[in-house]
């Protein structure tokens, strides 16, 4: 029985897009959290879209502009913490190790 090495690299790839994923939501709230701190969240091209819409009267822009700011500052995508990557790196080891050890026999 050999490994099945096909699964680890996905597994692997799988691992480091969720990861990168996470990581790059927490920067855009960030981002955007600084931009409000100052002042400038139109310069956040979702707020300036909901801001500039046209087919919005001004009281829905308004509720849509305040529920943005309120959630746009959270980090929301958290597809990969610490302990899910540790369960998987986990996972993968035993998996690998499992594999590794039937092929000998």
């Amino acid at each position: 029985m050999k490994p099945n090495t096909r699964n680890a690299e996905t597994i692997t790839k799988l691992i480091w897009l969720l990861s990168q994923v996470t990581a790059d939501d927490a920067i855009r709230a960030e981002k955007f959290t600084k931009l409000l701190e100052h002042g400038r969240e139109l310069e956040n091209a979702g707020h300036a879209d909901i801001v500039n819409c046209d087919d919005m009267d001004t009281f829905d822009k308004a509720v849509f502009a305040r529920v943005y700011r309120k959630h746009a500052q959270r980090h929301l995508i958290k597809s990969m913490d610490w302990i899910l990557l540790y369960y998987s790196c986990c996972r993968f080891m035993r998996a690998t190790v499992f594999a590794y050890l039937h092929s000998k026999n």
